[in-house]
């Protein structure tokens, strides 16, 4: 009896095990901890603590034309100021094309008008 709860016993560790690297595989190959962030005056931070290579950054504008693309190795602010006013979006995707993140954002200028008193 003693076996046989020792061998179901390492069944179950061998088990655990394969589902640890399982799981473990898979975060390494769909990193998930991006993040785009809003940086003010039109700029957005996009980053990762991620190791894996082969993370590429799309903006496309409302009508979905590519109008960015780059690779990411860790962080890249980008600048949108000179897009006309719009919607727009960014994502992130892995090596195997999978968006992974994405953020939608639109851009309008406002203007606003002041009388001011002349002596």
């Amino acid at each position: 009896m003693k076996k046989s709860i020792a061998k179901s016993s390492f069944v179950a560790i061998l088990i655990a095990a394969s589902m640890s690297f399982s799981v473990a595989s898979y975060a390494a190959e769909n990193p998930t901890n991006v993040k785009i962030e809003s940086q003010g005056n039109l700029k957005f931070l996009v980053s990762t603590n991620s190791k894996s290579n082969g993370l590429t950054i799309n903006i496309y504008d409302n009508e979905k034309n590519l109008l960015i693309q780059e690779s990411l190795m860790s962080k890249k602010v980008f600048d949108m100021g000179s897009l006309l006013d719009g919607a727009y979006t960014i994502e992130v995707l892995d090596a195997k094309r999978k968006v992974i993140s994405s953020k939608s954002f639109s851009i309008k200028t406002e203007t606003t008008r002041d009388i001011i008193a002349k002596n």
